[in-house]
């Protein structure tokens, strides 16, 4: 009887690993980075269905978030494009959900992989109605500083916090 709770303990540590690793996540993609938060699978929410969650709303953690990576203006949480990741206990597999733009972006599922520890061949890349990120004119940019600011193309404005400011006009 001992031999089989071995074995069993042996198969459990070896296929099941991955759980102390991976990453339950809410997150945004801002220049090509990964912006968010994340916590560990027994640290999640258990949502009664079989799924953990990541603890935290994107309309939670905006504010702060946006304050960690120097974004100066009031921007809404869903205009950059946003994701979340959960995990099936029964299924045994992480699902990505995330703006649909993004899940044909080969480069930002490695990247989710190997910031969230994600084990392959365990992933599931889905999209939910509200994970587009808003539309807009305006681009948000960098300038020589790495100050966020957004730029409109058609206005040839640009927006630092509250203040517009044309193309050709000072901007400091």
């Amino acid at each position: 009887m001992e031999d089989k709770k071995d074995k069993i303990e042996i198969f459990r540590k070896r296929n099941l690993q991955y759980l102390d690793e991976a990453r339950l996540a809410t997150f945004w993609y801002i220049d090509g980075e990964l912006q968010g938060w994340d916590t560990a699978i027994k640290e999640g929410e258990d949502c009664g269905d079989g799924y953990v969650n990541a603890p935290d709303a994107h309309f939670d953690i905006w504010d702060i978030v946006r304050e960690e990576i120097n974004i100066p203006m009031k921007l809404p949480y869903d205009y950059f494009p946003r994701g979340r990741i959960v995990y099936s206990k029964f299924a045994r597999v992480f699902t990505v959900y995330a703006d649909p733009d993004l899940l044909e972006d080969e480069e930002f599922k490695t990247k989710i992989i190997q910031t969230y520890k994600l084990p392959e061949g365990r992933i599931q890349w889905d999209s939910l109605p509200d994970y587009h990120h808003a539309d807009s004119d305006c681009e948000l940019l960098k300038d020589e500083d790495g100050e966020y600011y957004l730029y409109n193309p058609k206005t040839q404005e640009k927006l630092f916090g509250a203040k517009k400011v044309k193309d050709d006009e000072e901007t400091k």
